[in-house]
Formats: C-alpha cells, sequence, structure tokens
C-alpha cells in the first residue's frame, strides 16, 4: 500500500476545502483506509490514521499490491486499469516498429491478426500468404518471450472477424482501452478502416511514423507542395543529398544519377544470379500451409516453400 501526498489545502475551521474532483476521490479512499483498519495490524493503519491524513492532506492513494484480490477483500468492484492497445500489422514485425517505443509491456497490449479480408481483398500468391502469416506467428511468439501480452487472432474462415474493425471491436469488449496505437499504414485502404473504426468507437487511434521508411510522409508532403508534376526522380535525388546514401561528397557515385537505360536490357545470366539460403519449414510454417491450402483462394504454386520467416533467420539470409 503507498499514499502519495499533495500539498495541503486551505483550512475553514474544523475541516479541511476540497475541489469537487478531489473530493469525490477522498471519499472513496477514506472508505478504503477504513476497511483497511480492520485487515491490517496497528503497525500497518492506526486507528487515527485517516483522521490524522484528513487535518493535515488532501490525498490520492495508490494500490500498488493485487488490485484484484484486495478490492474484492474490501468490497468493492474491481475495474481493470485502462490500458493501451498497440495494432501490429502483418508487414511491420520490425524489432523497432514505433508502437513497441510507445507501449508499456507490463500494462499494455499487443494486437495481432490473420485476418480474411486482408487474405482475400486482392488475389495472393500462396507463397505470399504463407510467408506473411507464418512471418506473424514466429513475431508473435517472441514478442511473448520478450514479456509482451499479445492478443493473437489466428485465420479461420468461419469467425465473424474479417477485418481490422471486427478485431478491434473483439478486443475492447473485454477490456478497457484509453487509447490505440498503430505506425501508419503501407495502404490507405487500412488507414481509412482503422480510422472510421476510431470514429465509430470513441477510441483515440493514433497513427505513429513508419521507421522502415527513410523518408517521413511529412517530410514528403513538404517536397510535393506546390508543384504540378510529381516525378520520382527529383524526389529520389534529393533524398539521396539528404542522407548521403549512394552519394560521394555532392555527386552521385558513379558520376550518374540512375542507370535506367541499362535496366532497360535483358539479363542475359552475367553477372551470374546469388545463391539464396533457403529454410527447412518448421512446425508453425507446415502448419500455416496446411491452413493455407485449406481456406485460402490464392493462385500460384505452394510447394517447396522455404524462405525465412523470423528475425534470426532473415538476418542469417542476409549475412550469407
Amino acid at each position: 500500500f503507498r499514499i502519495q501526498f499533495f500539498p495541503a489545502l486551505p483550512c475553514q475551521g474544523d475541516f479541511w476545502k476540497l475541489p469537487p474532483s478531489i473530493e469525490q476521490e477522498w471519499l472513496f479512499m477514506s472508505k478504503i483506509l477504513g476497511r483497511l483498519s480492520h485487515i491490517f495490524s496497528s503497525q500497518w493503519v492506526p486507528p487515527d490514521f485517516s483522521l490524522s491524513l484528513a487535518k493535515h492532506h488532501s490525498i490520492k492513494a495508490l494500490l500498488t499490491m493485487d488490485m484484484v484480490r484486495f478490492t474484492a477483500e474490501l468490497g468493492f468492484e474491481h475495474k481493470e486499469c485502462m490500458m493501451k492497445i498497440g495494432l501490429v500489422l502483418g508487414d511491420q514485425l520490425n524489432p523497432n516498429n514505433t508502437v513497441l517505443e510507445s507501449l508499456d509491456p507490463k500494462q499494455d497490449l499487443l494486437v495481432m491478426g490473420e485476418l480474411w479480408d486482408e487474405t482475400h481483398y486482392v488475389p495472393h500468391h500462396y507463397k505470399k500468404i504463407i510467408l506473411v502469416l507464418s512471418a506473424m506467428r514466429h513475431r508473435a511468439a517472441q514478442l511473448k518471450r520478450e514479456g509482451w501480452k499479445v492478443h493473437y487472432h489466428s485465420l479461420d474462415p468461419s469467425s465473424s472477424i474479417k477485418g481490422f474493425d471486427q478485431l478491434l471491436d473483439a478486443v475492447t469488449s473485454d477490456v478497457e482501452v484509453s487509447e490505440v496505437l498503430v505506425a501508419h499504414p503501407g495502404e490507405w485502404r487500412v488507414l481509412a478502416l482503422l480510422q472510421q473504426w476510431s470514429v465509430s468507437s470513441g477510441i483515440t487511434l493514433s497513427v505513429l511514423p513508419d521507421q522502415r521508411f527513410i523518408c517521413a510522409l511529412s517530410r514528403f508532403n513538404e517536397w510535393a507542395e506546390g508543384k504540378k508534376q510529381l516525378r520520382m526522380e527529383f524526389f529520389y535525388r534529393i533524398m539521396r543529398q539528404e542522407t548521403g546514401f549512394l552519394m560521394e561528397g555532392s555527386s552521385p557515385v558513379g558520376g550518374v544519377w540512375n542507370l535506367d537505360a541499362d535496366n532497360r536490357k535483358r539479363w542475359r545470366g552475367d553477372p551470374p544470379a546469388p545463391n539464396l539460403k533457403f529454410f527447412e519449414p518448421d512446425e508453425i510454417v507446415q502448419e500455416v500451409i496446411e491452413q493455407v491450402i485449406a481456406h485460402c483462394n490464392g493462385f500460384g504454386e505452394f510447394e517447396g516453400f522455404d524462405y525465412p520467416v523470423s528475425e534470426a533467420q532473415a538476418q542469417e539470409a542476409l549475412n550469407d
């Protein structure tokens, strides 16, 4: 049990004058203090404990012990503290996701979902679906090992949860949520859906920068303002100059800004294609493959899937 004291307030006779917001809180806490005097020994709560506090301070009591157990013992209905939710999208599994950097793993909740609408809003190659879902499951398992609480919705064609809005509805119906955080989605379609959900639910949606991009959206908007024509070539040069990538001082590496003319020619096998590192599907990947074959409508072949699906495998493939 911990007490946080605030400065004393003006006294009128034998009573302290409390602002309405503090007065309601004090009435609630005085009841708790009174009942605590019957639960703990006198060395924890002296008989005149609440009286001495009432005469000298306005207080805010912070119960830092097990709230469920103690509020039940005190006779009060327990209500969970409001948490924040971090929505981790399937193409935002990077370790430096701004959502993770903005939340507290001890209090807040991460939400991930294999959603029917996302796998079927356009036709996808089977191997793409397998790759994304396998990577999501490996990432969720890693986050749990790191101490995060993760609400994970697995692909289920019979579920009423089809999209991000229904997923968030299901989660927020069980817990009190003050805010939902998401890194800026890569698709306007998803961003618009989340914004509409925020309006209809009344829960704040905070869209954070996506650190996978070198340039922030605000920087692009600044560059594009007032231009009659938006040509990627010109913006590309500005980015190289600002970051120093592929630059030698103030000049591009090799003396030219691009090799587009050469890249239009056919590749005739020189230089030879590199040998890629392959990964044997583990149990998680094998389960995803079976579910995708059984439930998803895609195109292409699914046999021979051997892509990296975890952070460790991706790093190993990059270093190979």
